[in-house]
């Protein structure tokens, strides 16, 4: 996801954008990457007991006494996920939640203590949220091999409220609103109540829990769709190679294969369609805020008297998803759904060929570099 010259050289643009931010505001108004994911158990642990050390050796102690219950499975997170699944062992629940009330319970003493400074204070909320990446990590894992949504909700519900702690602590330090880009795939940042996602598996995702929380108004959800071109993928979970492959043709009744005929007409091989009317505030005359529409997308026409939600799925076309996964011989029954794209997103960048991204290194690991080194990158390092 983030091993990738792609990534590089965004890394490098940003750096140089908030150089020049730095120069001309204050710091709080640079841009920060953070993640959102719960694949980072062992090394969130890690960041937690070594904060505290410099703030707080005691909690630190306990800190160490309750992550050591992650111990005796080893570094591999699914050995885990099987022994919570068939009751092999106790849990960590309770010792990974310890470690966020006591945090809770001192942050206040934690702020007093330390010097002024926004770095300082980052490393407080950087601790805190690593805490609750191990809880959020403990119960993802303990629940991951349910044959249910269970796993899926439970790790889009965490994202969702890691964001909002995000929003919330960003927001506090620039005084307003602040605004956040969440890169994830299709599958996580479509609205899911508009697929077979939501209507038929019962799942939600960071794109439905969004509107629902900051309000529809406040959010713009973005996806992408190609026609063919290449993908570095991998064929199944836990799989350590990583692989280069073809993306087949967009398949009939797709959006894949539309948008590629529209590209034609076009004769241009990619476009963005913006679905959701777009407003901008300004203030007016009066000093009240008037809203100006700047872009209106086509919307397919709703029968009278029917929600989008009351027309069956087989009604919509097929959207084809491709994440870490790509299984191009089964492509039919394993990549494609049924959704309304104009409601699951608010516009759709369509890219008609797509090249590969290309990992740091041929296997994403540096030559001689160990797999027990590498960053939890669950189910391998693309």
């Amino acid at each position: 996801m983030w091993r990738n010259h792609v990534v590089v050289h965004f890394v490098e643009w940003l750096r140089q954008h908030n150089e020049r931010v730095g120069k001309e505001k204050r710091d709080a108004e640079k841009t920060v990457i953070t993640g959102l994911d719960v694949y980072s158990l062992h090394r969130s642990a890690e960041k937690v007991i070594a904060y505290l050390e410099k703030v707080d050796k005691k909690a630190a102690k306990m800190a160490r006494n309750q992550y050591a219950c992650f111990e005796r499975f080893g570094d591999d997170t699914m050995t885990y996920a099987f022994s919570a699944r068939y009751g092999l062992a106790k849990t960590c629940e309770d010792e990974a939640h310890k470690v966020v009330e006591s945090l809770q319970l001192h942050v206040q003493d934690y702020l007093r203590k330390m010097k002024d400074g926004l770095e300082m204070e980052s490393d407080l909320f950087s601790c805190v949220m690593n805490a609750y990446a191990v809880e959020g990590a403990e119960k993802y894992y303990r629940v991951m091999l349910d044959a249910d949504a269970t796993s899926w909700n439970v790790r889009d519900s965490y994202m969702v409220k890691t964001l909002e702690r995000l929003v919330k602590w960003k927001s506090a330090q620039l005084n307003r609103q602040a605004k956040v880009v969440v890169w994830a795939h299709n599958s996580h940042l479509g609205d899911a109540s508009f697929t077979e996602m939501g209507r038929r598996r019962h799942e939600h995702n960071v794109g439905e829990l969004c509107r629902r929380h900051f309000g529809a108004a406040n959010v713009f959800n973005i996806g992408f769709t190609t026609y063919h071109g290449k993908v570095t993928c991998s064929s199944d979970w836990g799989q350590a190679k990583i692989e280069m492959k073809s993306v087949n043709p967009g398949i009939a009744n797709s959006y894949e294969r539309f948008f590629h005929e529209v590209s034609e007409d076009l004769k241009h091989p990619n476009f963005m369609v913006i679905f959701k009317k777009i407003t901008k505030t300004t203030e007016g005359k009066d000093g009240t805020n008037e809203k100006t529409p700047t872009a209106v997308g086509a919307l397919p026409e709703l029968p009278e008297g029917k929600t989008w939600k009351d027309i069956p799925l087989s009604s919509f076309p097929l959207e084809r998803a491709i994440g870490v996964i790509y299984r191009p011989e089964t492509e039919r029954l394993s990549h494609y759904f049924e959704t309304l794209l104009s409601e699951q997103f608010d516009a759709v960048i369509h890219v008609d060929k797509t090249s590969a991204l290309l990992g740091l290194d041929d296997d994403a690991r540096k030559p001689g570099e160990e797999e027990e080194n590498l960053p939890e990158l669950f189910p391998f390092g693309v």
